[in-house]
């Protein structure tokens, strides 16, 4: 019995002492939205991590206050309320899965190199290809909202960047770790960097179509789907896309 009071007591020392999170985000960036699923993923909540989201559309990002937070000036961005902020979708992802709890299971520890590795792998690959598919999100979806027009040569580049990077995930990625998910059984960070990208999507007149006839990539969008913070997460998302059929 005292040993597990001992046990008690030390871990509410630990909750207690641990600083809370902020994460500031804007719904409808891709890298924000990834690390807001892994926030709502780890701490449900909210008790861990406050969620503040920067108002782009007004130049919040370029503000004194936030530009003290990440003077790349985008977002996400993650301070410990202490004058500590950090900036890079991924460096903050690798960082809150390892001081909350529960984050070895969406980036495996070191215990488990492989697994590690082929997340790692994803993160590594996806700036340079998955990524480069974002003008035709933005141009066709969101481009409006920053007052900004469609350039239908940018969303028909960055279409053909999509439909590529589908296409290799789906011969690749999900072919290697026997799926559902990029990292085998379970969903990874990697997995949720992939989402914020082509989640959307599955609600697109054009590229839902295309991703639901790969095999693997539809069994994956299924599977994300299926996420307890997927609602709340994709809904302002979704509600842009020009909704390719009803579920």
């Amino acid at each position: 019995a005292g040993a597990g009071v001992a046990v008690a007591a030390i871990a509410y020392l630990r909750q207690r002492l641990r600083p809370k999170l902020v994460l500031y985000y804007h719904p409808i960036s891709q890298p924000a939205r990834a690390t807001w699923a892994l926030a709502r993923a780890l701490d449900p909540r909210g008790r861990l991590v406050e969620l503040r989201v920067v108002a782009l559309e007004q130049g919040e990002h370029k503000s004194e206050a936030f530009l003290a937070i990440n003077p790349v000036g985008a977002v996400p961005a993650l301070s410990d309320g202490k004058g500590w902020g950090l900036g890079e979708s991924h460096a903050i992802m690798r960082y809150m899965c390892a001081v909350l709890p529960g984050g070895h299971r969406l980036y495996p520890s070191a215990w488990r190199p492989k697994a590690r590795a082929r997340c790692d792998e994803y993160l590594a690959w996806h700036h340079s290809h998955t990524r480069q598919g974002v003008p035709f999100f933005f141009h066709k979806h969101a481009c409006r909202m920053f007052g900004a027009q469609p350039d239908p040569t940018k969303q028909s580049a960055g279409r053909e960047q999509y439909e590529k990077a589908a296409v290799h995930i789906n011969n690749h990625f999900l072919l290697e770790t026997g799926g559902p998910f990029l990292g085998g059984k379970t969903p990874s960070i990697a997995d949720l960097v992939c989402y914020a990208e082509l989640g959307p999507l599955q609600w697109d007149d054009e590229l839902g179509p295309f991703l639901f006839n790969l095999e693997r990539i539809a069994a994956w969008l299924r599977a994300m789907r299926a996420q307890k913070w997927h609602a709340e997460v994709m809904a302002q998302t979704r509600g842009l896309m020009r909704v390719r059929r009803s579920e």
